[in-house]
């Protein structure tokens, strides 16, 4: 998919990091998704976990990003945290870790 944009919209576009997003604590098949994800990215998994809530779901459906819709919301301050993580990302130490397929 990254190649996919890179090529048609974006040719400087690079992977920074992944997060684990929609997260339901209470579901084992979340557990093991997560698990997967630092196994395959280990240099790129970010450490923290966007839970999935209803009023995300809602802010996606009336087309608006949670930080509008429900700006007060754990998911709304969960994407403000992670987006203070990301320029620690793109530093040059970081460019080299994608021990999977990640233009994929």
């Amino acid at each position: 998919m990254i190649t996919g944009v890179r090529e048609r919209l974006n040719p400087g576009l690079r992977l920074a990091g992944n997060s684990f997003c929609l997260s339901d604590a209470r579901a084992r098949q979340s557990a093991k998704v997560k698990q997967r994800l630092v196994a395959w990215f280990p240099l790129r998994a970010v450490d923290m976990v966007i839970c999935e809530i209803i009023p995300l779901a809602e802010a996606f459906s009336f087309g608006q990003p949670i930080g509008t819709y429900e700006p007060r919301s754990t998911a709304a301050a969960d994407y403000r945290a992670l987006a203070t993580k990301i320029p620690a990302l793109s530093s040059p130490k970081q460019q080299h870790g994608e021990t999977h397929n990640a233009e994929a």
